[in-house]
């Protein structure tokens, strides 16, 4: 299968590629993928949608435990970071008057965890957690915007107020610059519950794990408008990348899907076309003028250096045929790094062509990282939020995306799939 890191072997398992293989079923591919996920969390860094859960979870016990308590979580988890150290928690009770034991927490070598998860415990004067709380629960750069005394206001409502501003959400607290953003009014900040339609999704025709019915079903019962199947190309053959003649299959079925819905949902024909070496895309004109939507990704290859690399995407951008260029350096986080691009080069490219960037979604992925949303607006290049689905739950990866999107300040305006089916579609120019 070509996987040189354990990180590529969990990616694997996400988007069920193991079960292709004999020996290898749902099962043991589940077997698998728990125990990688423990062992990338053992390392000290842990993904924000491994950890979340258990955050909340703790939190809960231990204001049980300790009803006459606060306590709150702050830190990474706070700040919807996509990397963490742990789970953050602050509270205004006394140490020597807490049992880890009564909280399911174990303490080896002066350590607590959680589910083998690391537990940092901050103990604060009842009269200054307020303060301790807003403190833990941003950047280094946007705390050093606010001096002791506004910091002293009270609740963060009344630290935001002191200062002047609209209160800001815990993930959008990074960039100082973020306070003018929020001078005297809220900007109009993406949210889950504005995603109208799931974009870039696989199906059993390539490597995932349900039908494009069962797919397209799921989306339309979750409350979404529109779904658009994306299935691997044929140069990903590890993937079960689609023939033309499967393709062909794919368009008749999504045919017969619609003209059941009756106009009520849309399924969309599009592709995750391979980007291949020198930059071109995976199929004939005559393949790709069909689809209603071309996800240019790159899948292989990855060793290029930061010039050829950016060619590469830049001429995948400048095809006429490509709507949306997908998950642009290739990152899975805590397993590899992304291949070196010029990201600014690539967002220009984008900008001249009217192509849509993708932040995908899949938490192992979180690409193109948030910290490149300002400039993307700067040069008004939309934002696709995708799952990149592999199977029907996957779907929901949409809150991870959303979540850094909002750390980049994304507006609901500038985010692709929050427009309708009738906006989207015209969007296409279908």
């Amino acid at each position: 299968m070509n996987i040189l890191t354990v990180g590529e072997l969990l990616y694997a398992c996400n988007e069920n590629r193991l079960v292709s293989f004999k020996g290898f079923g749902v099962k043991a591919q589940d077997e698998i993928k728990e125990k990688i996920e423990y062992f990338m969390d053992s390392r000290g860094k842990f993904l924000y949608a491994h950890v979340c859960k258990f955050a909340e979870e703790l939190r809960t016990i231990l204001s049980n435990q300790y009803p006459s308590n606060v306590f709150y979580i702050c830190g990474d988890i706070r700040r919807q970071m996509p990397e963490v150290c742990g789970v953050e928690i602050i509270t205004d009770g006394e140490e020597n008057n807490l049992n880890p034991e009564f909280c399911h927490m174990e303490l080896s070598e002066n350590r607590l965890s959680y589910r083998g998860i690391p537990v940092f415990l901050y103990y604060c004067d009842k009269s200054k957690i307020d303060a301790e709380l807003f403190a833990r629960s941003c950047s280094a750069d946007f705390l050093s915007a606010f001096d002791q005394k506004t910091l002293n206001a009270g609740s963060e409502e009344q630290i935001f107020s002191t200062a002047g501003v609209q209160y800001i959400p815990s993930e959008c607290r990074e960039r100082p610059d973020v306070l003018d953003l929020f001078n005297g009014h809220s900007p109009d900040l993406i949210t889950t519950e504005s995603i109208k339609g799931i974009v870039h999704n696989h199906s059993t025709y390539s490597d995932g794990l349900h039908t494009l019915q069962q797919m397209a079903e799921y989306v339309r019962q979750s409350g979404y408008e529109y779904f658009v199947i994306s299935d691997h190309s044929k140069s990903a053959g590890y993937a079960g990348g689609l023939t033309e003649d499967r393709v062909i299959m794919q368009w008749a079925e999504i045919d017969s899907l619609n003209a059941s819905y009756g106009g009520e949902f849309r399924i969309f024909k599009g592709i995750e076309s391979d980007i291949l070496t020198d930059g071109s895309l995976d199929y004939s004109e005559e393949i790709l003028k069909g689809f209603d939507v071309v996800i240019a990704s790159v899948h292989s290859v990855l060793q290029m250096d930061e010039t050829k690399a950016t060619t590469r995407l830049i001429k995948a951008v400048e095809n006429p045929y490509t709507r949306i260029l997908g998950h642009p350096t290739g990152r899975l986080l805590l397993a590899r790094p992304g291949y070196p691009v010029d990201y600014k080069k690539v967002l220009d490219a984008c900008a001249a062509n009217g192509v849509v960037m993708e932040l995908n979604a899949n938490p192992q992925r979180l690409d193109m990282d948030w910290t490149w949303i300002e400039y993307a607006l700067n040069k008004s290049v939309m934002v696709a939020i995708n799952p990149d689905a592999h199977s029907m739950e996957s779907i929901h990866y949409i809150s991870y995306g959303v979540a850094a999107a909002r750390k980049g300040i994304l507006p609901k305006s500038m985010c692709l799939n929050t427009k309708s089916t009738d906006q989207f579609q015209s969007w296409l120019g279908i």
